[in-house]
């Protein structure tokens, strides 16, 4: 077997094993490309809470594609802060007269998203304390939710399976930071 052959052999396994994984949501992507969209606690990098709808969606379409739902009016929501949703996928993104005002992380990984914190949806809880530390807390609110500052802001979501007390099994549902709705809809 030649040299060439034993390597061509060796990346097909390794090409295989990864889009394996990626289709299973186990592989996520480590380090920032143009092709990965970051989520902070202040918005995303490119895209800070306060910015502009238009670039925003700009932002977000030339990692993730089209929208899954464009951006359409939430008048249920204007008195919370919140006007306007569009979402791609698990990423819901939330808009007030215009401007990004908050998102919604759903409970499966996506392909070209990364979380600044380091912690992915349906993680276990249990990596978001190792990631976190003392600064991660817990509540049984609205059958349970999680809570973390950070320097640039606040990260926060539901748990599950939910209710008191958080367990071994207990994991990340969603990941969530700025205003995504009125407090009884969020945690």
């Amino acid at each position: 077997m030649s040299a060439r052959y034993r390597m061509t052999s060796v990346l097909g396994r390794w090409t295989l094993a990864i889009i394996t994984l990626a289709s299973l949501g186990l592989a996520t992507p480590s380090a920032a490309s143009p092709r990965t969209l970051i989520l902070n606690a202040d918005g995303l990098v490119g895209a800070p809470f306060g910015a502009a709808q238009r670039s925003v969606v700009a932002v977000i379409d030339r990692t993730l594609g089209a929208p899954t739902k464009d951006p359409t009016p939430t008048p249920f929501l204007a008195p919370c802060g919140v006007d306007a949703a569009a979402s791609w996928g698990e990423l819901a993104t939330f808009f007030d007269h215009g401007r990004f005002a908050g998102y919604s992380l759903g409970h499966r990984p996506m392909v070209g998203l990364r979380v600044a914190g380091g912690v992915q949806p349906g993680e276990r809880l249990s990596l978001a304390h190792h990631q976190f530390g003392s600064r991660l807390r817990t509540s049984s609110n609205q059958g349970g939710a999680w809570f973390v500052r950070t320097p640039t802001g606040r990260f926060f979501g539901f748990l599950w399976p939910s209710g008191p007390p958080p367990g071994p099994r207990t994991r990340i549902w969603t990941i969530e930071a700025g205003r995504v709705g009125c407090p009884a809809l969020a945690p």
